[in-house]
């Protein structure tokens, strides 16, 4: 841990300067205790600068290397805290090109270092919620130069989790996913143990075999026709899919209380007006009721452009909505071409799917 700080944070109460060069990491090690880099974090963040997120993470690694769980708790807490209020990004130490700077969501890493803090305090289901949203936001992400990397680590997290709590049939099916999405043949390795340590290894050469060709079938399904729905928007008018075909349609789940949600308005409303000549029609789809959206409506800078449809649980259960915000693209012939949860700071992905098809 001390290694990891040592070239992150300035100066301690003592005046000693972690920055400088001076110091490598292994004369750093020997010289100064974690309790010691604690102090000096802690003084850091209090009294020079509140908002450094490496130190903020830093606190809590090191609280929960000293047993410090209530510490670590609040300090994950105060880090998820400080990412949702920074606009979703943060710049990228490996940009594309000098001329462009990366920019990439950090609020992933703060539910992923939640789901460590929740684990370390022996609320398993916690962290595995955590690690699912993680692996949400870093789906969305499309800046993130590493989160290929980071959502296969979170799904292995939330298996090794299910296998503590002995629930191995949810820990295949995490691996069957994370299988189905990388085609990494390590992974059925992490599946050939869990058939060893449940004395079903003779089984695994046949169920590899099944899962692989059920992967490879499901990559030639065709496109899933969207369910016909009829529903009125916030002026009282009906909508009907049925009505739509012919046209892209883009429905956008959201809730009141989602920041996310809130945040990638501006960026819908751009999409909206930059395609309103196009044959489209954004509809922004939530479970809220007609008040809750006009109370939500008065708070925000920019509210939605286009039409709301409010108290829609039937059409968020219809279309298997769990958690917003989501996007789902209907093409001209009815079909669903897209899918997305979450959002990371841009809505490259969509747009980019939505220029297709009104190309098509």
């Amino acid at each position: 841990m001390i290694k990891d700080v040592a070239h992150n944070h300035p100066q301690s109460p003592l005046g000693i300067d972690i920055l400088s060069d001076t110091y490598s990491d292994n004369i750093y090690g020997d010289l100064f205790s974690d309790e010691n880099v604690l102090k000096n974090l802690n003084y850091y963040t209090k009294n020079i600068q509140s908002n450094n997120f490496i130190a903020q993470k830093d606190i809590v690694k090191i609280n929960l290397k000293l047993n410090n769980k209530k510490d670590a708790e609040r300090g994950a807490e105060k880090y998820l805290k400080s990412m949702l209020n920074n606009d979703f990004v943060h710049y990228s130490p490996i940009p594309k090109s000098k001329k462009e700077i990366g920019k990439e969501s950090y609020i992933a890493d703060a539910y992923e270092l939640l789901a460590e803090v929740s684990q370390a305090n022996g609320n398993s289901v916690k962290a595995i919620a955590y690690l699912d949203s993680a692996i949400i936001l870093y789906k969305s992400d499309s800046q993130n130069k590493f989160r290929a990397v980071s959502i296969q680590d979170n799904y292995k997290k939330k298996a090794t989790i299910q296998k503590k709590l002995n629930q191995l049939d949810r820990a295949l099916k995490t691996y069957e996913t994370l299988y189905q999405e990388t085609k990494d043949d390590r992974v059925l390795d992490s599946i050939k143990v869990l058939f060893k340590e449940t004395q079903q290894e003779e089984g695994f050469e046949s169920y590899a075999k099944n899962l692989k060709e059920r992967v490879e079938n499901k990559n030639q399904e065709p496109k899933k026709l969207a369910a016909d729905f009829s529903i009125k928007d916030m002026s009282g008018y009906e909508i009907k899919l049925s009505e739509w075909k012919g046209r892209v349609v883009v429905l956008n789940f959201w809730a009141n209380y989602c920041l996310p949600c809130a945040k990638e308005i501006p960026y819908l409303n751009k999409i909206w007006r930059e395609t309103q000549t196009k044959d489209i029609i954004f509809l922004a789809v939530t479970k809220n009721t007609p008040i809750e959206v006009t109370r939500f409506a008065q708070r925000q800078k920019e509210m939605f452009g286009f039409s709301i449809l409010p108290n829609a649980k039937e059409l968020a259960d219809i279309y298997n909505v769990n958690l917003v915000p989501t996007q789902i693209v209907i093409n001209k012939k009815g079909e669903i071409v897209h899918r997305e949860t979450g959002f990371g700071g841009n809505i490259d992905k969509l747009k980019q799917v939505v220029l297709e098809e009104l190309k098509k």
